[in-house]
């Protein structure tokens, strides 16, 4: 006997493939990414070097597809423009920038420092980006208690592979899991990747203070996974313009 629930599911994948393309267009909106394997870049924390160990085929197989995951809720999908593995730079002040960086860490409010992220600036090449397509790097370490950052305007997300944050990490260093299964716990690389897209999109953290909603992913208390209605509607706005 044919289980009613398949058939159900079947006759709607064939509905949805009868639909005028056009429809089928504004139901999905495509996010264009360029990711970067940042390499040749050694890290020295806590008697450790840290270097990336992301591959392109863990960015295919793993990041991209748990990304879709999470953005699926809001009919945004990532696509992949490019995935390679691209070598730092060496400008002169190299050993300073990169001191600088394993030295991070955030102040008496929690707030993280900027400057971080502008050494790491200096050594990225970013030739190549295109208006309208997000540049993910994928960095070594990004400094004590970090995980990712965007500059928003320049559609520029960094994200470590080496991360001491997280709950019930007590501040262990270790590689970032690709993907964390089950319910969230501690995050991952790829929520990672998703909620800096967030930022990209035109979305915020919420205010701890007033937040009424959570297990979000875009943080706050109690971070988790999940979309609000107002963060979708916003999303979907920002990626049918990011050209």
């Amino acid at each position: 006997m044919v289980n009613p629930f398949r058939r159900l599911t079947g006759l709607f994948a064939v509905l949805v493939a009868l639909l005028p393309a056009a429809s089928r267009a504004e139901a999905l909106l495509d996010v264009s990414v360029r990711v970067i394997i940042l390499t040749g870049l050694e890290i020295p924390k806590d008697g450790r070097t840290l270097r990336s160990w992301v591959t392109e085929a863990d960015v295919r197989r793993v990041v991209i597809p748990e990304v879709n995951r999470l953005w699926a809720p809001a009919g945004i999908r990532v696509t992949p423009a490019t995935i390679e593995t691209r070598p730092s730079l060496a400008p002169p002040e190299r050993a300073a920038l990169v001191a600088g960086i394993a030295a991070a860490h955030r102040d008496a409010d929690g707030e993280s420092d900027p400057a971080r992220i502008d050494a790491y600036h200096r050594l990225i090449d970013f030739s190549g980006e295109t208006p309208g397509v997000v540049t993910v790097v994928l960095v070594p370490y990004l400094g004590e208690d970090s995980q990712g950052n965007t500059r928003r305007k320049l559609r520029r997300v960094l994200v470590a592979q080496w991360t001491d944050k997280g709950r019930g990490a007590n501040g262990a260093l270790r590689r970032f899991e690709l993907a964390e299964p089950g319910p969230y716990r501690q995050g991952s690389l790829s929520r990672t990747v998703a909620h800096e897209l967030g930022h990209v999109l035109g979305l915020d953290h919420p205010d701890k203070a007033s937040q009424t909603e959570f297990g979000l992913l875009m943080g706050g208390r109690k971070p988790g996974e999940r979309l609000t209605a107002a963060e979708i509607a916003r999303a979907r706005r920002k990626a049918a313009r990011l050209d």
